[in-house]
């Protein structure tokens, strides 16, 4: 029970105080100081990092417990010999300023891991092969060997060769590695000198040298592939420039660092990044865990062997390798984003080169120019004609002689025709009516244009799903990798049976098919584009993503997101899109000169029951030449004509009778005109329809995008959680498959949905009539203007 009386509190509290502070102070002065120091066999930049690395981890588990001091006079390297190696660590055992020793490079590692038992502790770091390098291990996978653990390398050098064989199936192999590394462990080359042999191909054993150029020099022209032992000898940027001149002669390289080296260029390897975490970690807890009062020589030194096939697409290319589809399934693949495409686009400039290169809207422009034809020839009709002809005629002898000079045996003539209607209905109604389908049919290119434009926004869009889709299928491969490794880890410490194993060994297997299908999909839509872009099919590019935020599209207009803020205003601007889409969408447009041109039809077949044509004519003839019997006219019968006559002749004509077939004409076009008025009403309850249905779809599918967001966050935050508490065996396999399957859904359902929100706005535009992005900044004026006047009104 809490005391009542508050006079006492002042002296309490001081009290407490004051405990609390000799508490603080003793723990300070009694924190035990451990002096560390360290044996490296060579000068190397990398090294000082390495151990600081350690250190670091060690200090995070330590805490206040232990203070770990690095004296630079405690950190002793060598001239990368081994004998070097054991004089330092001979040094640093004898020094009192020294508490325990670690020894960082494979050559320093080799001696202190042979050399034991020893007065202080000792700490191998980097132990290749303990098997081949004869270092004491027992069955417990311990050192036995008093003060003294290692780490036993999770690397497979063998493993590394095999995996790259079937990558790229070599014939002549070169294996770069440190001379004096190997010169310390002559059984390293025997054992992969077993290795190799036993898959039949010829190779060299090369020492690098202290230049990439030296060392590149040593490679056999036969040589087609290299794999890479770390090397002291080579500096960082030395090693850069060998990894560099080794992908320049197009030879396919491996690194036993993995993806460290591949990274930086190297084609492949098998071992993670996370490798080199999980050294220093391990490192990190055998020092803590000898502070803490356990035996090192009773401490594991065998490390989880990891795997990750990692390609790198960049080199690949370079090199001019193709991966078989199989590596491709099988590996993480970096750099995988093409940087020597030339051709980048992005949703407007796709939408442009559309509207130029698309072939359906050059069909529809010759459609315009085809029906232009057709109005300038039915407009000719109203022109006069004229017509020019000649002849040559021969009779026979007998015949000209009857003819009194009238029928020549030889006569050349020739004559003018000169016509003109006067009036005709018919040619006066179809002058019009061409001029009415004239006019449709660029509305009709007009609706080709709006359509093409909606469906290269869309294909590029669902393009752009696809992408983000494969992303999601890679890091869920990712995941399922993870997870894999934390049920070996479970499994190696019992706290899971092999089940676990075959189940994400199955699931890895489920991943890979999802994310083919994926890559296809994404190929697929690629292919889309192309072909609508009336590009190569198989030309390759690149895409830029879609903001938002970009002014070309009408969302981020703040006059329209003022007017749509609540429902009232909302459904107004409803009103007005449908309204607006009445008078501009070229669809209504088209319709509305059909139904001109069938109102002249109409008119035409009605009138032509009972008005004339009338027309006008006239001819001039000339006579060239006579010749032959009969040329001469007998002029007793009368004068010789003329060379030349001429005439003129107006004509009317009417119908009196044909069947019926005028007033059936006229019945019949009627009809068709009150056909095409249902379709104008039909239509445009159609485009009302899919103007408000598609702005009800906008205002979900924009409200979308935030909650999918909010939901992509919780579920990835819980599946964080399920995966940390199945590492630690207090969760089972299904609900971490539960929970990542609900992760995956929710990033795609969260990426997906600005890119359904912007498909959505795109076809309500397309119904209302007409494209924001597409018009001129004046244009774009009016019709904010036009918006803010119906509002006001």
């Amino acid at each position: 029970m809490f005391n009542k009386t508050y006079s006492g509190r002042p002296r309490r509290w001081k009290l407490i105080l004051m405990l609390t502070f000799l508490l603080v102070i003793k723990g300070y002065t009694q924190k035990k100081v451990v002096n560390i120091g360290i044996v490296t066999t060579c000068e190397e930049e990398s090294w000082p990092q390495f151990a600081n690395a350690i250190l670091n981890e060690a200090r995070l588990l330590l805490k206040s417990e232990y203070r770990l001091v690095l004296d630079e006079r405690n950190v002793l390297q060598g001239d990368c010999n081994p004998e070097q190696a054991k004089r330092n660590l001979d040094q640093l055992l004898a020094r009192g300023s020294v508490d325990m020793v670690l020894g960082l490079d494979a050559i320093s590692s080799h001696v202190l891991a042979k050399n034991g038992p020893y007065p202080k502790p000792v700490i191998a770091v980097t132990v290749l092969n303990a098997q081949v390098q004869n270092i004491p291990i027992t069955s417990k996978g311990t050192s036995g060997v008093k003060n003294l653990t290692y780490l036993k390398l999770p690397y497979s050098p063998l493993r590394d060769l095999e995996v790259f064989q079937n990558l790229i199936g070599f014939k002549k192999l070169a294996i770069l590695q440190d001379e004096n590394l190997f010169n310390t462990i002559p059984e390293m080359k025997t054992y992969l000198d077993q290795g190799v042999t036993k898959q039949g191909v010829t190779y060299d054993f090369l020492f690098t040298e202290n230049t990439a150029a030296a060392t590149l020099n040593k490679l056999d022209a036969a040589c087609d592939a290299v794999y890479l032992f770390p090397s002291d000898k080579l500096s960082d940027e030395a090693y850069q420039k060998l990894i560099d001149g080794i992908n320049e002669r197009g030879l396919k390289s491996f690194s036993l660092f993995g993806r460290l080296d591949v990274e930086r260029g190297v084609l492949g390897g098998m071992a993670p990044t996370s490798n080199i975490e999980q050294i220093i970690r391990r490192i990190a807890l055998n020092i803590q865990r000898y502070l803490n009062d356990e035996d090192l020589e009773d401490l594991n030194v065998k490390i989880l062997q990891k795997e990750e096939f990692v390609i790198n697409m960049a080199t690949a290319r370079k090199i001019d390798f193709s991966p078989s589809w199989d590596a491709l399934a099988e590996a993480v693949l970096i750099n995988e984003e093409r940087d020597d495409i030339a051709r980048t686009i992005n949703i407007f400039d796709a939408i442009s080169e559309g509207l130029e290169q698309n072939l359906d809207v050059e069909v529809a422009r010759k459609d315009v120019e085809i029906v232009e034809e057709d109005a300038t020839i039915a407009k000719s009709f109203l022109m006069p004609e004229l017509n020019a002809s000649a002849s040559h005629t021969v009779v026979d002898e007998n015949t000209a002689n009857a003819g009194f000079g009238q029928n020549p045996q030889n006569k050349g003539a020739g004559s003018l025709q000169l016509s003109q209607t006067v009036f005709s209905e018919q040619v006066l109604a179809n002058n019009r009516i061409q001029q009415y389908l004239l006019a449709a049919q660029k509305e009709a290119l007009e609706v080709q244009s709006l359509d093409v434009v909606l469906d290269v926004a869309t294909v590029y869009l669902n393009l752009m799903q696809a992408k983000t889709g494969e992303l999601i299928q890679k890091q869920n491969l990712e995941l399922t990798r993870k997870n894999l490794e934390l049920a070996r880890i479970s499994s190696s410490l019992g706290q899971s049976g092999p089940s676990d194993l075959y189940r994400w060994q199955g699931e890895i297997a489920t991943a890979k098919a999802n994310l083919l299908n994926a890559t296809a999909s994404r190929r697929q839509a690629e292919i889309f584009l192309n072909q609508i872009l009336n590009r190569p099919i198989d030309e390759e590019f690149n895409t830029e993503e879609i903001d938002l935020e970009d002014s070309r599209l009408l969302i981020n207009n703040e006059s329209i997101d003022g007017l749509v803020s609540t429902p009232k205003s909302f459904y107004q601007f409803a009103d007005f899109q449908v309204e607006r889409a009445m008078r501009v969408t070229p669809d209504l447009k088209q319709v509305d000169y059909n139904v001109q041109a069938q109102e002249r039809s109409v008119l035409f077949n009605d009138r032509n029951r009972y008005l004339p044509a009338v027309s006008l004519g006239g001819n001039y003839n000339y006579e060239f030449y006579r010749s032959g019997a009969g040329s001469e006219f007998n002029t007793a019968l009368g004068p010789a004509p003329n060379d030349w006559n001429w005439n003129l002749q107006v004509g009317a004509s009417i119908p009196i009778f044909q069947g019926k077939r005028r007033t059936s004409q006229y019945q019949q076009s009627k009809v068709q005109l009150l056909q095409l008025n249902t379709q104008k009403l039909n239509l445009e309850r159609i485009i009302e329809q899919q103007v408000r249905s598609e702005l009800e779809n906008i205002r979900a599918s924009f409200r979308n995008i935030t909650l999918t967001k909010e939901a992509e966050e919780a579920v990835v935050r819980n599946f964080d959680i399920v995966q940390d508490s199945y590492s630690k065996g207090a969760v089972t396999i299904t609900q971490l498959l539960d929970a990542q399957n609900a992760a995956i859904s929710a990033r795609l359902n969260s990426a997906n949905a600005v890119y359904v929100f912007l498909i959505d706005f795109l076809t309500m535009e397309r119904a209302s009539g007409s494209f924001y992005m597409l018009m001129s900044d004046q244009q774009k004026a009016d019709y904010i203007n036009e918006i803010t006047t119906y509002f006001n009104n």
